[in-house]
Formats: structure tokens, sequence, C-alpha cells
């Protein structure tokens, strides 16, 4: 546990005058809350948070921390659960941008939205209902934001997986008080010269203030498709769906799980048997491995093209096709989302308003990379279940 220096009072005090009022939080209790994640995190110690505004010069802000040397951790809505929530890797001062919440530009001819980093997901789906665009949320809640999702590099069903895929355009500070934006003109996307946003995505170069991306277009007509199959036939059906990808036949991400991931949202429990398992995966006319995704088509014609290709490709494995043109994980106005599987494993009903960090979840995510063939799916399948005998620890796999 880091103490903090002896000039952080007075670093407070200077950081109070560009601040809104309340714009610094000290209370022990709002800091042990606010540093505390879905799982340890030792060592690291909250000395403070600021809650900038509109009205803030976070430039000033931040030359000043950089004067006075202080650590400064920036999170938007503090919602990465299972990554760490709020809480930094080291001890230090929070900067919350949560208060900074316009959505500042939209071009709705051409699909690109400008953001501030408090920008919910919820907020962004709100705004677009009723248009040409979407843009889908993680699973876990709305009310993560939008940049800061796209920051940290994660992962959304949909059109897109990963958000920063579609990063156009930013608005930073940097720690000496400096300020970038790329591109520097009205018209977006890459200008000549170097392209410097992957630099922002999970870095701590500077504080991203405002984010431009370009939004997924809502099809005419599309169709959410499901699969199901056995261990035993994974090795036959993973180069059909490689060679579907290939082929672009579906248009959106495709989501792969294990029962385990399934049941842990239908059936939610502490522990499972194996009769247990096949009972509840009988009830779900389910196998070992499931899958969703989703086809479109500029005509209904082109969408029954799609259509057929994949149930030809997919010969012998138990499809469910959703109605066309049908609210569902990848085409939506609002993104479903579900902490069920957390609470399910300490035998407990998803609250209305869920706490993951105060309720003792236990989450931690790991994002592996990993190719999409059966040998090294079934190694890391292994390698997480042989993990559970061992932590006791109750893994699932997407």
């Amino acid at each position: 546990m880091a103490n903090p220096p002896s000039h952080l009072p007075k670093f407070l005090k200077e950081a109070a005058a560009q601040l809104p009022k309340e714009g610094i939080e000290l209370s022990p209790e709002v800091l042990r809350e606010v540093g505390t994640a879905t799982h340890p995190t030792d060592g690291v110690t909250l000395w403070a948070i600021l809650r900038p505004d509109a009205g803030t010069n976070l430039a000033d802000l931040l030359a000043l921390a950089t004067q006075y040397m202080i650590p400064i951790y920036p999170i938007s809505q503090g919602k990465n659960w299972g990554y760490g929530s709020a809480v930094p890797p080291r001890s230090g001062v929070l900067l919350s941008l949560a208060k900074l919440n316009q959505i500042v530009d939209t071009q709705w001819d051409t699909g690109t939205v400008t953001l501030q980093p408090g920008v919910t997901f919820g907020q962004l789906q709100n705004h677009l209902q009723g248009s040409l665009w979407q843009c889908n949320g993680p699973g876990s809640t709305l009310q993560a934001s939008v940049v800061g999702n796209l920051l940290e590099r994660g992962l959304t069903a949909g059109p897109t997986l990963e958000r920063w895929q579609k990063l156009v355009g930013l608005k930073a500070v940097l720690p000496n008080g400096d300020l970038i934006s790329y591109p520097s003109d009205e018209n977006y996307g890459p200008t000549p010269g170097p392209i410097p946003l992957g630099l922002f995505l999970q870095s701590n170069l500077g504080v991203v203030t405002e984010v431009t991306l370009q939004l997924d277009a809502r099809p005419k007509h599309w169709q959410h498709v499901q699969a199901t199959w056995s261990h035993a036939e994974q090795a036959q059906v993973l180069p059909r769906l490689q060679e579907l990808v290939r082929q672009g036949v579906f248009s959106t991400s495709v989501a792969l799980h294990d029962a385990e991931k399934i049941l842990s949202y239908t059936h939610p429990a502490t522990q499972r048997s194996p009769q247990e398992r096949h009972a509840q995966l009988l009830e779900l006319d389910g196998k070992d491995w499931f899958m969703e995704s989703a086809i479109a088509g500029a005509t209904a014609g082109l969408l029954a093209a799609a259509r057929e290709a994949l149930s030809a490709t997919l010969v012998g494995v138990e499809l469910h096709w959703g109605e066309p043109n049908a609210t569902g994980p990848m085409y939506h106005d609002h993104t479903p989302t579900s902490l069920a599987p957390l609470y399910g494993l300490m035998g407990k009903e998803e609250p209305a308003e869920p706490k993951p960090d105060l309720d003792g979840c236990g989450a931690i995510w790991h994002a592996c990379r990993l190719p999409v063939r059966s040998e090294a799916v079934a190694e890391l399948y292994d390698l997480i279940h042989t993990q559970r005998g061992i932590s006791g620890a109750f893994p699932n796999l997407t």
C-alpha cells in the first residue's frame, strides 16, 4: 500500500480551484467502495477522486498533476467489471470523467457519432433508436461507457466485435496539458501522415476527452441463427464455420459458447452435477457447444440466399432460426444484459441494481486469443476445466 506524498494536500487545494463544487471526493467510505473490484486488488489505495465537469479545463488540471508528480488514473463509468473495475494498477488519484457525458455530434447520413467519455451505451442506443444506425453494447450493463469500452478494446456482440476498429478520430489531453486532435479538420477519415489513434488504446499516453466512431448500419433484412453440437462433432463443425466467415455469409460476429456458459444464464447455480447438466441441456435442445450469429441482406432474396448457403454448409448440424427481422443478440435497439451467472454462483438472483464489486461476485475475465481450430479450442477447454478442479472456480468459455 503506497502512502500519498506529503504534497498531495497542496495539489488537491489547487485542483479544487479548477473543479466544480464537490469535485473532489475524500470520504474514506466512498474511496473504499470505488477502490473495490470484483477480485482482490491488494496494495492499491485511492487517495482521492476528481470529478471534472464541462466547465473544467482538463489541460490545466493534468498539467498541475504532472507538476506535483501525482499519478492520475482516468475512468469513464468504472464498469470494467472482471478486468479491475475502477481500480488503478497502483495507488493514486482517480479522475472520473462520468460527468462529461455529451453526444457532441451525429452525422446521420454517414453514420458517425462524436462522444464524450461519460456517454453510456444505453444513452447512445436511446439516441439512435429508430434510425438507420446501431451500436451494440456489452452483455454486462448498458451503463458502461462507449468510449471506455472502445479504449480498453472491449468486446460487444453484433456486426462489430471490437468497437475500437470503428475509431475514426479523437481528442486527448497529454500529461503536460498539450491537446491532441485527430483528424485536425472537420472531415472524418484518415488525413495525410501517420495515424496516431492506436497509441491511445489501452495506454496511459493521455486522457481521451472525445471520440468519433463509425456506427454499424442496420440492415433492411436480417435473421438470427443459433446452432449446437457435441464435443465429438467439434472437429467437423469449426472448419465449416470458418469457411462461412471467409465467404462473408455471416453479417455479424460469430459467438461460440460452451454449454457451461449458456447454462450459467438459463440455470444459474453454485454447482451442477453431470446428471443435472444433461437434463438442463435437454430442456434447451442443446449439446456441448452453442453458436449464435446472424445473416443479413439488402433484399429478402439475398437473405434467403445467405440462409441457404449457411444451411448447406452446416448440413447435419442442429440449427435454430429466429423470425426474420426479430430482435435478438446481434440486432436490437437495446443490448440485452444479464449478470445472472455472477450471482448464480453465489446462489442468489441478480438484484435490480447489481453492484458486482461490492456484492462479492468474484469475477475475473481472461481474454485469450487463439486460432479457431478444434485442437486449440479443446486445449483451452480442458485447461479451464482442470483449473476448476484446482481452484474451485466455475469457469465458462466464450
